[in-house]
């Protein structure tokens, strides 16, 4: 599976940049080594070249400001219980005849109301 980075989950870094701009690398267990400013020390890909520090860079900060306007999506996800538990809820909302307003509509409710910007 080819790699793709997703912003809802994971942190940008000069990894996710790298990998993200040579999306093979994981797939084929590439070795490289690249340190914290973007520069890549070591490239054992003899079938393409490395990307530049400038692309590497500018995919970081791209990125970074994909991961920032995601956050309300994980502060979001963090506010609700397991998706087990809300199963559960509805479960009991649903044999109670309360689907309309029982415990699993107020928690989905009050995190849409704290948290109701998201992409």
């Amino acid at each position: 599976m080819t790699y793709k980075y997703n912003p809802r989950t994971e942190e940008p870094s000069y990894t996710t940049a790298l990998k993200e701009l040579r999306p093979k690398l994981a797939d084929n267990n590439i070795e490289y080594h690249i340190d914290g400013k973007g520069n890549i020390l070591y490239w054992g890909n003899y079938e393409e070249e490395p990307p530049t520090r400038e692309e590497v860079n500018q995919e970081y900060q791209r990125q970074l400001k994909e991961f920032a306007e995601q956050a309300f999506y994980r502060m979001r996800k963090q506010s609700l219980p397991d998706p087990y538990d809300l199963l559960l809820m509805l479960h009991k909302d649903i044999k109670n005849g309360n689907v309309e307003s029982g415990s699993f509509v107020s928690i989905i409710d009050n995190a849409l109301k704290q948290f109701p910007k998201i992409k």
